[in-house]
């Protein structure tokens, strides 16, 4: 069986040699799916019985007119769940989760040298924290002996976000080790369903209260005055894994059930429609019960797909987040005509530009769509090697026949791997998908299939060299 994939890496794209380019664009029957599922049209639903009050949440737009009403219904009977400004916030009960710094007992306290503000940058950070003295997140103080900086964050829209330079008081607390999902499961227990809501908490990290003893190392210069943190604010080295603590404790026994979550980025998933509105039900109690409150802005319920984790989940399987990876896909071949736009370059166009170009468009309209393996079915692992890149495929078969991708890795060759012989690279192909795919290779078997088999490749040499026996 050839093996005709085309892989990419950061910033690199490559194909299983000899095949040329040329060779290499018409891509396996499990990569011909051109369609790109994409985030669905959203309607904007109020919730305030007030037509004057603005309380807006995202619903699809393609829900039967029963959907609709029941879905609506069901949201404005739980409208205290979300939150349109920090007062609507009352915060998670300390008891259920705080954040504790643990920094350790040797450590020394810094106290960072005050920095200076542009005048426009300066009125920015005045109105911030004028919004978080009102909200109660944070408060004055009078000694502290940790100080940070402020580090202002121009925004798109040129709006400025207030963040704290707390790399000094990160070196000083030890890592927390609280386990975080695996994504790549996390994904595919995601891909498939009958509907799905998305949820993202208000200002979530907000909503958890700083343990009382650590609360003013958090303590950080403006030119208004010193404050600290009464709440866990962004920024600190473990926030994280306290984030997903929380998640754990309110949503333990829907996790991989009803629920998929990874730290702040919650989906509500659910096989048949019909079965959705109890599932959101349970969810949305489960938010009233604990104060915990969501994003009106960054919710989107009762839809077929969309984004988590920088893929795009639906009923089908799993796209490629065309905002998050055309760039790596396309950036190896723009290599070949993007220094001709450098100021003072001659611009020459030739056929290697024009062949580039041509890639460029036919990878655009190429997105893979992935979909979950099912449970005993053998996958299928094929494996590239070039002189700057390796990569691996998973794909599994359907009850049809037709095969489909499960999922692809890749990276560059270090400069000493560039000078591997490729049965080498082959063999360094296979090591780097054990690895990165542990978890598929423990659930399933495996057969590795393609000419790129090292076991085919070393049959036929008559000494082996150290590394490869």
């Amino acid at each position: 069986m050839e093996n005709e994939y085309v892989f990419t890496s950061e910033g690199t794209s490559m194909t299983p040699e000899p095949l040329t380019l040329q060779e290499a664009l018409p891509a396996p029957k499990c990569m011909q799916d051109e369609s790109i599922a994409i985030a669905e049209e959203m309607e904007t639903v109020n919730l305030s019985d007030d037509p004057v009050i603005q309380k807006h949440v995202l619903i699809s737009k393609h829900l039967t007119p029963e959907e609709r009403n029941h879905l609506i219904s069901l949201l404005k009977e739980f409208k205290d769940v979300f939150a349109w400004s920090y007062e609507e916030m009352p915060g998670l009960d300390p008891k259920l989760v705080c954040h504790t710094l643990n920094v350790g007992s040797e450590a020394k306290p810094v106290v960072q040298s005050r920095r200076n503000y542009h005048p426009n940058d300066e009125m920015q950070i005045k109105q911030e924290i004028e919004k978080l003295l009102a909200s109660g997140f944070i408060k004055p103080i009078k000694h502290p002996t940790w100080l940070a900086n402020i580090v202002p964050v121009k925004k798109k829209n040129g709006q400025v976000r207030v963040c704290i330079d707390f790399r000094d008081l990160n070196k000083a607390c030890p890592k927390d080790e609280f386990p975080l999902p695996n994504m790549d499961i996390l994904i595919d227990s995601t891909s498939g369903q009958g509907m799905l809501s998305f949820m993202d908490g208000f200002s979530g990290y907000n909503q958890i209260k700083m343990a009382a003893r650590d609360a003013e190392k958090t303590a950080f210069r403006t030119p208004y005055g010193n404050f600290y943190y009464t709440v866990m604010p962004f920024g600190l080295k473990n926030a994280g894994a306290t984030y997903q603590r929380a998640m754990t404790a309110i949503f333990h026994d829907m996790m991989g059930k009803e629920v998929e979550d990874y730290v702040d980025d919650l989906v509500v998933k659910s096989k048949t429609r019909g079965e959705h509105w109890s599932t959101l039900r349970k969810v949305l109690s489960r938010c009233r019960l604990y104060n915990m409150r969501m994003n009106p802005k960054k919710c989107s319920f009762g839809v077929s797909s969309g984004k988590f984790l920088g893929f795009i989940v639906h009923r089908r399987g799993i796209d490629v987040n065309p905002d998050k990876t055309l760039h790596t896909r396309i950036s190896r071949n723009n290599k070949v005509f993007t220094p001709l736009l450098k100021k003072g370059t001659k611009f020459i166009w030739n056929d290697k530009c024009k062949e580039a170009y041509d890639m460029v468009r036919q990878l655009i309209t190429r997105l893979p769509t992935m979909q979950a393996p099912t449970p005993v079915v053998p996958l299928k692992l094929y494996l590239a090697a070039t002189d700057t890149a390796i990569g691996a495929l998973l794909a599994q078969d359907d009850e049809g026949g037709v095969e489909h991708p499960v999922y692809y890795v890749s990276r560059l060759l270090g400069e000493t791997e560039t000078r591997y012989p490729r049965t080498e690279r082959v063999c360094l192909a296979l090591i780097y998908a054990a690895q990165r795919l542990r978890h598929y290779f423990l659930a399933h078997k495996l057969h590795l299939n393609g000419k790129n088999r090292p076991s085919k490749i070393l049959a036929h040499k008559t000494n082996l060299i150290w590394s490869l026996s």
